[in-house]
C-alpha cells in the first residue's frame, strides 16, 4: 500500500502484492458512477496477509488472487467473494518468497509473476477447474538474451500467448515482448521507447488487438504507449490531467472498455486532496474525472474489470483498513 494515493512499482518482499489487469466478459455499462467498500473477511484464514493480484471470473462471480500465509511461510492462491469479501484458500504456490505486482486472467487461466528466495523470476500459472493446477516456470530468455525483467503481462486467450514488456539490460530501452505460457519463452517483438524509461505504476491493459502501457521517459513526461501486437506498431501519446485536478503522479489501474475505447483508472488529486476515478482517451491522452472515491486515502495498483464493473484494493485512514472497492460506471 502506498500513502496519499501514490502508486509505485518494484518488487515486494514476503508475499506483498499489487495489480491486476483487464478481463473481458459479460456486464452492463449503467452510465452512472457509484462505488461500494467491502472489508476483506479473513476469519477462516487469520494468518493471511498482503492480498493482491485480483482478477475477476465473471462466470463464477468470484475474484481470484494471492496472499501470503504467514503461519506456513508460503504464497497461496485464493478466491474472494465480491459480495462479502470472504477470502478462501484454493491452492499453494510452491517455492515462492516474493511477488511482483503483475497478474492477468482469462479463459480459466490465471498468470502472475513471482520469484524464489534465490531471485529466480517465474511465470506462475493456475488453471481453474474442479482442482487448481499450479505451474511455476522460469522465464526463458534464450531467444532474447539482451532482455530482462519481464512485466505487465496480459493474456491473449485466442492465441494462447502473453504480451508484456521487458528492459534491455545494456541500455534500459523498454521493449514489447510475447511469452509462451507453456515454457516461459520470451520473444522480442520490437522497441517501445529508448531508455532510460520507467513504467508508471506498472499499468498495462489489452483489448485483444492493442497492448497499452503507461511509461515515463527521462524528461519526466508521462506517455501512453499503444502497441498493435500483430503487425507491431507503436504510438506514444502524452497523457494530460483532468480539468482542475492533478493525478499525474499516481494514476494507476489501467483497464480498457472495448465498447467505447476508454481506459479507466484512479489517482490521487494533489490539488484537491482526494482520490479520483477517471477515464482517458488513448487516442488523445485527454483524461476526464468521473467521480470522487470518498474516504480513500491509500491505494494499490491492483485492479480488475468487467464491463461496467471495476474492482480494486484500496484503503482509508485512520486505521488503514483495506477494502475491496467496487466501482460501477
Amino acid at each position: 500500500n502506498n500513502t496519499g494515493g501514490n502508486n509505485t512499482g518494484g518488487n515486494n518482499t514476503g508475499g506483498n502484492v499489487t495489480v491486476g489487469n483487464t478481463t473481458e466478459c459479460s456486464g452492463v455499462m449503467s452510465g452512472t458512477f457509484s462505488f461500494t467498500l467491502t472489508t476483506f473477511d479473513y476469519s477462516a484464514h487469520p494468518d493471511y496477509t498482503n492480498l493482491g493480484g485480483i482478477e475477476i471470473d465473471c462466470d463464477a462471480d468470484i475474484l481470484y488472487g494471492y496472499a501470503w500465509d504467514s503461519a506456513n511461510s508460503e504464497e497461496v492462491f485464493v478466491s474472494i467473494d465480491p459480495s462479502n469479501g470472504v477470502v478462501s484458500y484454493l491452492a499453494t504456490i510452491p517455492g515462492i518468497s516474493m511477488v511482483h505486482p503483475i497478474s492477468t486472467y482469462n479463459d480459466d487461466e490465471y498468470f502472475a509473476v513471482m520469484r524464489d528466495n534465490q531471485g529466480v523470476i517465474y511465470l506462475v500459472q493456475v488453471s481453474i477447474s474442479s482442482t487448481y493446477t499450479v505451474s511455476v516456470i522460469p522465464f526463458d530468455y534464450t531467444n532474447a538474451p539482451n532482455l530482462e525483467l519481464v512485466g505487465g503481462i496480459e493474456y491473449d486467450e485466442v492465441n494462447d500467448v502473453l504480451y508484456g514488456f521487458a528492459f534491455d539490460n545494456s541500455n534500459d530501452d523498454i521493449n514489447s515482448v510475447s511469452i509462451d505460457p507453456s515454457n516461459g519463452m520470451v520473444t522480442e517483438l520490437g522497441l517501445i521507447s529508448t531508455g532510460p524509461v520507467s513504467v508508471t505504476a506498472l499499468s498495462t491493459t489489452f483489448d485483444g488487438t492493442n497492448y497499452y502501457i503507461g511509461i515515463r521517459n527521462d524528461q519526466g513526461d508521462r506517455l501512453l504507449g499503444t502497441i498493435t501486437v500483430d503487425t507491431f506498431s507503436v504510438t506514444l501519446t502524452a497523457i494530460t490531467n483532468p480539468a482542475s485536478a492533478n493525478v499525474m503522479e499516481s494514476f494507476a489501474g489501467f483497464e480498457i472498455e472495448s465498447s467505447n475505447g476508454l481506459i479507466y483508472g484512479y489517482g490521487w488529486d494533489t490539488d484537491n486532496g482526494e482520490e479520483l476515478f477517471v477515464s482517458f482517451d488513448p487516442s488523445t491522452g485527454i483524461m476526464t474525472s468521473i467521480g470522487i472515491l470518498t474516504g480513500i486515502t491509500l491505494t494499490t495498483s491492483t485492479s480488475t474489470y468487467v464491463i461496467g464493473n471495476f474492482y480494486a484494493i484500496m484503503a482509508g485512514s485512520p486505521g488503514k483498513t483495506q477494502y475491496l472497492i467496487h466501482i460501477q460506471i
